[in-house]
């Protein structure tokens, strides 16, 4: 779950440490989208800047790789977001 803090009194058991700028230091969430380039266009068409532009990686799982194309944005608390669409698969070359 992600919160916003809103400095109510209830919130303080909840909040173990003081909440520095950027909140999401060393934590990335990852989040799956069917389009990577129709979402960084909507990005770039708001002026939200990407913290990385898309990138393509494939990984293999014995006979097969799985591909990921990724990019990361950075929201207003400071979480970082990787959006990843998965393109398939496709066989290892010998």
């Amino acid at each position: 779950m992600i919160e916003e803090v809103s400095g109510r009194e209830d919130e303080s058991t909840w909040i173990i440490q003081p909440l520095d700028y950027p909140r999401g230091r060393g934590l990335n969430i990852s989040i799956d989208c069917p389009n990577a380039d129709s979402l960084v266009e909507r990005l770039n068409a708001a002026e939200i800047p990407l913290r990385k532009p898309i990138e393509e990686h494939w990984y293999r799982g014995d006979d097969i790789l799985y591909g990921q194309r990724n990019f990361l944005v950075q929201d207003p608390d400071g979480y970082l977001l990787r959006f990843a669409e998965k393109p398939g698969t496709k066989p290892v070359r010998k």
